[in-house]
């Protein structure tokens, strides 16, 4: 019997939204490239399958935008950031649910370069579903 332990990567895309930023009246915006790398234990009973999943991952903001400006030409936000996931994801028949909590390491906007000094970590909950071809 083989080890129910994966190593899965794997590639999305994210849109990520502050608004009313800092009480200054304006949303940040931003797209980025994510791409886990993730250690699982996967679990099967009868019809049930799943895993739960940790790792690293690595965004590439493609683009971010705050009061019409361009927040990644004007140098005031980082183009790749490092963080963490954790989560479970549950495949029943053809059908699949994911549920993971994911967080920055690094700050997403120079703060020095807003005159405020506050942590603007990114985290969030990823849901996914889908069907299993």
């Amino acid at each position: 019997m083989s080890t129910p332990i994966y190593l899965e990567y794997g590639g999305g895309f994210l849109y990520t939204r502050f608004n009313n930023v800092m009480d200054a009246g304006y949303d940040v915006k931003f797209f980025s490239l994510y791409f886990p790398v993730n250690v699982s234990y996967r679990f099967v009973e009868s019809d049930v399958s799943g895993s739960f999943f940790t790792g690293p991952y690595l965004k590439y903001n493609m683009s971010g935008s705050a009061a019409g400006m361009d927040m990644l030409e004007l140098g005031g936000a980082y183009k790749v950031q490092v963080g963490w996931q954790a989560g479970v994801d549950v495949c029943y028949a053809d059908w699949y649910l994911s549920f993971s909590y994911f967080g920055d390491f690094s700050n997403l906007l120079e703060m020095s370069r807003t005159g405020y000094d506050v942590s603007n970590k990114v985290s969030g909950i990823l849901i996914g579903f889908g069907f299993l071809f």
